[in-house]
């Protein structure tokens, strides 16, 4: 449970102080704004990797196992698309607090936010 709030506090701390030195993001909003916008940009990139998940394991059973040939690479190469993706939504969903006009900037971010979600993660698991 501590890991989950550092977490929540780092990055609302990139949302408040990275978010404005990046070039095609911006965010208005004050501290409690930005705490809200790093839980919702939490829970939804949980949904979307559920789903993402969910439709891998779908095209894995029903092609025998031969779509991981293709998953598995896409899975490396493209490990920061489902948090870009994820920050892009938010962005289209609450415009009024967050704008990004670019995906590399999103990209950026969305680099970011993994590196604390491997700091802070649980090693249980």
């Amino acid at each position: 449970m501590l890991k989950l709030i550092i977490r929540i506090l780092l990055q609302t701390l990139v949302i408040l102080y990275v978010f404005p030195l990046l070039g095609g993001i911006s965010f208005h909003g004050n501290f409690y704004v930005a705490c809200a916008l790093a839980i919702f940009f939490c829970v939804l990139l949980a949904f979307i990797q559920m789903i993402a998940t969910f439709v891998c394991a779908i095209w894995t059973i029903s092609t025998f196992g031969l779509a991981l040939l293709i998953l598995i690479p896409l899975r490396i190469l493209f490990f920061w698309f489902l948090p870009t993706a994820s920050l892009i939504l938010i962005s289209f969903l609450l415009p009024s607090i967050l704008t990004i006009s670019n995906w590399f900037s999103a990209a950026a971010v969305a680099l970011m936010f993994l590196m604390i979600g491997l700091i802070t993660r649980d090693h249980k698991n």
